[in-house]
């Protein structure tokens, strides 16, 4: 389960939005407490504390896939540890399409991590979905999202 703020998540559709046409990405900062009921990592729980806003570099396709500056990645661990949270978890957007977790999405999938993924209709949010990666077959699979 993740738990994420109204205010951050009205601040993640507002970027999504104002992204649109083309995908938005950056990090969740945050604290992750591991499950214990499961050995999937399914049950572990997601809290959601900062955000941190990144460029979508990609040139030929960007209404379709996201990527990141090289460097971004270490850039933000950094940022984490200062701020005493860790990167938990990415974010992204899919104009005019559901947020579904694609196979790009599934290829690049990393255990204890939170996927969250905006779907933005014709501008405007559509819906918001999570994902996790349950390691015992290595696919991403929904979670609750629980906004407070």
């Amino acid at each position: 389960m993740v738990k994420i703020s109204t205010k951050t998540n009205n601040e993640l559709v507002d970027i999504s939005e104002k992204g649109f046409p083309y995908e938005v990405c950056g990090f969740l900062l945050g604290e992750l407490e591991y499950g214990v009921k499961e050995s999937n990592g399914m049950d572990n729980q997601f809290h959601i504390k900062e955000i941190l806003v990144c460029e979508n570099i990609n040139k030929e396709t960007p209404e379709i896939r996201f990527e990141m500056k090289e460097g971004e990645y270490q850039q933000a661990e950094y940022t984490a540890k200062e701020r005493g949270l860790r990167i938990i978890g990415i974010y992204h957007s899919h104009p005019n399409h559901q947020s579904y977790a694609s196979p790009t999405d599934n290829l690049y999938a990393q255990p204890d991590t939170i996927y969250l993924i905006y779907s933005i209709m014709s501008s405007k949010f559509n819906e918001l979905k999570g994902y996790i990666l349950n390691t015992k077959d290595w696919e991403l699979q929904e979670t609750k999202i629980q906004i407070t």
